[in-house]
């Protein structure tokens, strides 16, 4: 079966890289950037081109403050392989995104359209050597100024040995897991030792079990309860506003469902590796107590006496239910500006909030995350529009997998967007997720197949096989992943990821113009 997997894994390399990427998010502006080593060197052309190659907007590139400046220097200030040196005591370094334009030598834009506004030119440069923008190592090895460069090698200026990429988006594709929870006991958050790890005894977690046969006078054996079963905790409510339901609307949060981790599509790279997705289980609460309330107002309840009040009074008013929102127009890579998926939100079933994971040992929770909250709605193709067409085979790789597994996305399931939870800002508005079911398809054709090479495949028929041969190759079940440490907002836990459910997209709504 290792082998199966890995003949796989090869059939698919024309299209996806077998490393992800690992590109580095900058909190200034929330931009993903990435320094490429060319070692033989590469042309501008050569970078620019191999940049929007990438495709999701990737491009060389832009710097716009002396910040993002100095953050880009970072990327390559470690790492003499990225500098040619040495050309009258100077040091190239890699390309950026800069292009001259006009017949002066300054007379330079960014290959985004911005305003090219903030420069960082070495000592009398630009120089007019060039027509590109280059890092620029002044008397030095290497360093943090610009070059004039030119767009391909002369007998005095080698060519860059690699480039620097930057893209705007804010959200990775996410591939989310079925799980459960991990059979055992767990330390509480607040365990003086070893919290959200694994426990059997209250010393485990810094506690103490208070037997009174091992009690004295001087010694304080009060018992702690640190040291608890991994259950997830009942009674837990959020107020969720967002752009569909306005303001703020208060949701019981039911039990954990899915974990969903960053993923490489199609060889996209991950933006920000780190920062996972846990799925929860959300219901509208009864009611919400009053401004008035003598007690927890503005909180959900479901009885009177929840606000402080008693048979006599209305402090617990009923919320009303979710309503549908039809016809909301999706669009992402498999949907276009002009043939958006047409779909209806039927009501919200579901909180994805921001969550740290480790294999081997607790994590704390992540701490001012670059993502939000998001509030999933259960979604249709709205009625009259034209009907979902299967996407047959998408390849995604994520930590769970030895190389890219492909899968069937059968229909929408959900889309979700932004929340302001308790009154926090959001802070991508505009960028929502769409997730689609995902299955993964049965098998693949080898590249040798004598027809459909490297597609999807059931049978050998469909490799222009026959049953004594074996083109289609049978892609390997997903092994479960057990005893994994999730920490969020809500404490940590413990659980086991049992299959691949959903895939999630990065989505926009079309503003009216």
């Amino acid at each position: 079966m290792l082998k199966v997997m890995i003949t796989i894994c090869l059939a698919l390399s024309a299209v996806v890289s077998s490393a992800l990427a690992m590109p580095v998010r900058w909190a200034g502006n929330g931009h993903i950037y990435e320094a490429v080593l060319v070692p033989e060197g590469v042309t501008w052309a050569d970078a620019n081109a191999a940049a929007q190659a990438r495709g999701r907007g990737w491009h060389l590139a832009t710097v716009t403050s002396a910040e993002e400046n100095a953050f880009v220097y970072s990327l390559v200030s470690d790492n003499p392989a990225f500098w040619r040196c040495c050309f009258s005591n100077n040091a190239a370094g890699p390309w950026l995104g800069g292009v001259l334009i006009g017949p002066k030598k300054t007379d330079y834009a960014w290959v985004t359209g911005e305003p090219f506004v903030y420069t960082n030119w070495g000592p009398s440069e630009p120089f007019g050597n060039g027509n590109r923008i280059a890092l620029f190592g002044y008397q030095s090895t290497m360093g943090p100024t610009w070059n004039d460069y030119p767009a391909s090698a002369t007998t005095i200026f080698p060519n860059p040995s690699g480039y620097i990429v930057e893209n705007e988006m804010l959200l990775d594709h996410f591939m989310c897991y079925q799980t459960k929870s991990t059979k055992g006991d767990l330390c509480t958050a607040d365990a003086p030792v070893n919290a959200g790890g694994t426990c059997e005894i209250e010393e485990d977690c810094g506690g103490a079990t208070g037997d009174e046969d091992t009690a004295s006078d001087d010694a304080d054996t009060d018992a702690t309860s640190f040291c608890l079963p991994n259950k997830f905790p009942k009674g837990l409510r959020v107020a969720l506003g967002d752009q569909f339901e306005g303001n703020a609307r208060m949701f019981d949060v039911k039990k954990p469902v899915n974990l969903c981790l960053p993923a490489d599509r199609n060889g996209e790279g991950i933006g920000d590796a780190s920062t996972h997705l846990q799925g929860f289980q959300l219901a509208l609460t009864k009611g919400k107590c009053a401004p008035s309330s003598p007690a927890n107002s503005n909180s959900g309840c479901t009885k009177e006496t929840d606000c402080g009040g008693s048979r006599t009074t209305d402090f617990c008013v009923k919320q009303a239910k979710s309503v549908k929102h039809a016809n909301i127009g999706v669009i992402n890579q498999f949907h276009s500006p002009e043939a958006p998926l047409q779909v209806d939100a039927i009501k919200p079933d579901r909180l994805l909030v921001p969550a740290a994971k480790g294999s081997l040992e607790p994590v704390p929770a992540p701490d001012a995350p670059p993502l939000d909250p998001y509030k999933c709605y259960k979604v249709r193709v709205s009625q009259g529009a034209p009907r979902f067409t299967a996407i047959p085979a998408v390849a995604v790789a994520d930590e769970f997998t030895l190389g890219p597994r492909v899968f069937r996305l059968s229909k929408p399931t959900r889309l979700c967007t932004p929340t302001h939870e308790g009154g926090e800002d959001v802070k991508n508005p505009n960028t929502l997720l769409l997730c689609y079911q995902a299955k993964p398809v049965k098998g693949l054709c080898v590249p040798g197949a004598p027809t459909n090479a490297g597609g999807v495949c059931s049978k050998e028929h469909d490799c222009g096989g026959s049953g004594r041969t074996s083109f289609c190759l049978v892609q390997e079940k997903f092994q479960k992943v057990r005893g994994l440490f999730v920490n969020n907002e809500f404490g940590p836990e413990q659980v086991d990821a049992t299959k691949e459910t959903e895939f999630c997209v990065p989505s926009e709504i079309p503003q009216p113009d």
